[in-house]
């Protein structure tokens, strides 16, 4: 298969776009007018949010091992590889086994943090890396096109993108507006963490739509599964 986004069927995945910002929209209304507590317990570490997008990652992979082929799935590696890193990021394996998160500087440069934990950050983090530059290289054209001419499959893509974006703006905004004098107090700061996770939460549904839509009927995926 040389692209990602040329054979979608638009009408089924149209109600799932719909459903989609319609979640994304209510727990958006949630956490901005939801009791301080309540939104806390909604989006703190382990749970309902951060719970949903580590198994959306999940569902996503899962999605293209049912539904692809083991030629594909070698061809395509990347598709299962970054979802993974994405889902294990979520779960805070980042932090989790190391002596502090492996995406801050000050974890390469310090003395404290052993030789080993390093190296298999470093690996990771390439293994990662290399991955995004070679999906990047090998569909970034079809990507295009396909949002050109509305295609659901690079739609949906781009909007996990959107999502991508958007969340890692919102992240720490509170530090970041304190840095060039602005204040905030505590519920503001619960309430940006919130929008945050919940548009993180949207980069999964995302990719499970553009999987939904590769793969829409029985028919189209016995043709993909042909096509390879």
């Amino acid at each position: 298969m040389k692209t990602i986004s040329s054979r979608a069927n638009p009408q089924p995945i149209h109600m799932l776009f719909f459903a989609i910002f319609a979640v994304l929209l209510c727990l958006l209304l949630l956490a901005l007018t939801a009791p301080t507590d309540f939104v806390e317990t909604l989006v703190r570490e382990g749970g309902l949010v951060e719970t949903l997008s580590a198994a959306g990652y999940l569902v996503v992979i899962a999605s293209l091992v049912r539904e692809t082929t083991a030629k594909f799935l070698r061809q395509h590696w990347y598709f299962l590889i970054i979802p993974m890193a994405m889902c294990l990021r979520e779960l805070d394996f980042h932090n989790l086994w190391t002596t502090t998160s492996i995406t801050r500087l000050d974890f390469y440069l310090s003395s404290i943090v052993p030789a080993h934990e390093k190296l298999a950050a470093i690996l990771m983090i390439a293994i990662i890396a290399f991955s995004g530059c070679v999906m990047f290289a090998r569909h970034w054209k079809s990507f295009w096109n396909g949002l050109v001419i509305g295609n659901p499959v690079a739609i949906a893509i781009g909007l996990a993108g959107l999502a991508v974006v958007a969340s890692k703006t919102l992240d720490g905004l509170p530090r970041k507006l304190a840095e060039i004098g602005i204040g905030s107090n505590v519920d503001f700061a619960v309430t940006a963490n919130a929008v945050e996770e919940i548009l993180e939460l949207g980069i999964p549904l995302f990719l499970m739509a553009a999987v939904f839509a590769y793969y829409p009927t029985p028919r189209v995926r016995t043709q993909h599964r042909d096509i390879g």
